[in-house]
């Protein structure tokens, strides 16, 4: 049986928004993807299902950045340990940080058909398991609010007023898609046009 779980409007904060060697402002989509499959290995023993994918709807993201005046850089607003007992300075930790909302979608797949009740357990377990762990290396403040909890859906099959209840939990956002293709299509147009060049050049 497929169902889909709605985890609505997680507060995350301090996660790692440098995505990339070349790329900041948004955790890598492995961060999620990776905090899913630690999810499906808690819960498998006790339910008997896995966690087969993720979607992405952010809400709201602050990245922790800042710059002296409108004319300069951004730089990534840093951290460092208390002073040493010698009274030197620790060395500053270089990382990019975001105070992220998001939502997420995730397949559900169970050898069984659940009744209401096994759908609660399901997501009241999910909740305590997603509050002990961590969320793209930032920590989870709250999931949901007053009228958005976890969720679980049986499969809409096309259903549009399933789908549409799954929706409303989500608005306002915006999904992330894989756009490998304009990725692939501009590289090859870079190299192209100077192929001596490296691409963080460009």
């Amino acid at each position: 049986m497929k169902y889909y779980l709605v985890i609505p409007h997680i507060k995350v904060q301090n996660a790692n928004c440098i995505s990339s060697p070349l790329t900041y402002g948004f955790p890598a989509i492995t961060a999620f993807t990776g905090a899913v499959h630690a999810l499906s290995r808690k819960l498998f023993p006790t339910f008997n299902m896995t966690l087969d994918g993720v979607a992405i709807a952010a809400h709201d993201c602050d990245i922790q950045r800042s710059r002296p005046n409108s004319y300069s850089d951004w730089s990534f607003i840093q951290s460092r340990h208390p002073i040493k007992k010698d009274g030197n300075s620790p060395s500053i930790i270089e990382e990019g940080y975001i105070h992220l909302k998001l939502s997420l979608v995730v397949e559900v797949t169970s050898e069984t058909d659940w009744n209401s009740e096994e759908k609660q357990a399901f997501c009241d377990a999910v909740y305590q398991q997603m509050m002990q762990q961590r969320l793209a290396g930032g920590s989870i403040l709250s999931i949901g609010n007053t009228r958005r909890q976890i969720s679980l859906h049986n499969d809409p099959k096309g259903d549009p007023d399933k789908i549409k209840a799954i929706q409303i939990q989500l608005s306002p956002s915006f999904l992330l898609i894989n756009r490998q293709d304009v990725l692939i299509d501009h590289t090859a147009k870079l190299q192209a046009e100077n192929p001596d060049k490296p691409l963080w050049m460009h």
